[in-house]
């Protein structure tokens, strides 16, 4: 409640920014930088994964990280705490602390937290969360809070985003970094003969017997009728599982028992490599199911609203190779596919926004730190 007051009323806006980020430098006055730190985040804290965690994993692995502390910013410090990982409370004055304190950040969101207070000895990683279709950062009517003009490196696949986040994000050319996001590199490499050992891990052993069907619908921030499951169900259940990843911002409701929902499995990558079709709408997870050459379709009823009150960088047709704004086209489509022809629609759908492998990205991430510590 309080954070969206926060973003999306100007005055409180404002006044949070100019005051929180004043009494942040002024503790930073009293906060040395610790060559040997580094503050990782993912999600806003949520989860530990996506291209940080990615990163992670290549730095422990790295003997030149030996003697480096490694810290998450996690809301659920518990449980991540239980899980082996160093860790604090994200938005909390020790976070703050340690943020300043540390020489590297890594992140696929905000370390800031919308303020501003990082330094020059701060070296500022951002890796995003996924390629926009629909309007962010300040494109968004009303918004004009970010400002990522202190970032270092920021990561893109392909020119399309380029001057999205330079306007969206306020962000500076030479911070831009054509690298491809580490996290795609498991879906890039995934053979589909590891997906019975990935449904296992998941606890999700039952849906091995059919292909499955991903449904991942994005947040409206207003009401609007979601895709029939039960319909849909009754018309592909002998060839498919449907498993159902709700917004965290806006959960589904259903009561079918033969409709899976993951919406508390936070490791969107092992649901798009166990999936076999995928039905989203203006959102990025469509492009990263792309790497797995899978077919897509968007189900937008909505389309006219959604794009007057929120904004879209593509035309309808541009959003996935399939798109339908009626149900019952949709499902016709999807009980008639034909992989073949899909895989082709599918690989020349990623060409429009990925132009590089994301192979050789971690690597590059990792030397790039090296270089700065070195300096």
């Amino acid at each position: 409640m309080i954070e969206n007051i926060i973003k999306n009323n100007k005055i409180v806006n404002k006044v949070y920014v100019f005051v929180g980020s004043i009494i942040v430098r002024i503790i930073g006055l009293f906060v040395k930088v610790d060559k040997n730190k580094i503050l990782l985040s993912s999600g806003a804290g949520k989860f530990i994964g996506d291209s940080p965690y990615v990163i992670y994993k290549e730095l422990v692995k790295d003997s030149f990280f030996d003697d480096y502390e490694m810290i998450w910013a996690v809301d659920d410090v518990e449980k991540f705490k239980n899980d082996g990982f160093n860790v604090v409370k994200i938005n909390s004055l020790k976070y703050l602390i340690i943020a300043l304190s540390s020489r590297i950040w890594i992140t696929s969101v905000n370390i800031e937290r919308g303020l501003h207070f990082k330094r020059n000895d701060n070296f500022y990683i951002n890796t995003w969360h996924g390629i926009p279709l629909k309007y962010i950062g300040n494109d968004v009517s009303g918004r004009a809070d970010y400002n990522f003009n202190d970032i270092n490196v920021f990561l893109i696949s392909g020119e399309y985003e380029r001057e999205i986040y330079k306007r969206a994000f306020n962000l500076k050319s030479n911070a831009i970094y054509k690298l491809g996001l580490p996290r795609n590199i498991e879906l890039e490499n995934f053979e589909v003969k590891d997906k019975h050992v990935l449904l296992e891990k998941l606890q999700l052993e039952k849906l091995s017997n059919k292909r499955i069907l991903f449904y991942a619908p994005t947040w409206r921030g207003y009401d609007y009728k979601p895709l029939n499951l039960n319909k849909l169900k009754s018309a592909v259940e002998n060839e498919y599982h449907i498993i159902v990843k709700s917004h965290p911002l806006e959960k589904l409701e259903f009561d079918d028992e033969e409709v899976t929902d993951v919406s508390h499995i936070s490791d969107v990558s092992s649901l798009l490599k166990i999936s076999d079709v995928i039905i989203s709408d203006y959102s990025s997870i469509m492009i990263d199911f792309a790497l797995l050459k899978r077919p897509i379709f968007s189900y937008i009823p909505d389309y006219k609203k959604y794009h007057r009150e929120r904004g879209l960088y593509v035309s309808k047709e541009e959003l996935a190779p399939n798109v339908f704004e009626n149900e019952d086209a949709l499902i016709k489509g999807i009980k008639s596919l034909n992989v073949n022809q899909e895989r082709t629609k599918t690989e020349k759908y990623l060409q429009n926004f990925v132009e590089v492998s994301s192979r050789s990205s971690t690597k590059e991430i990792i030397n790039l730190i090296k270089k700065e510590l070195r300096e």
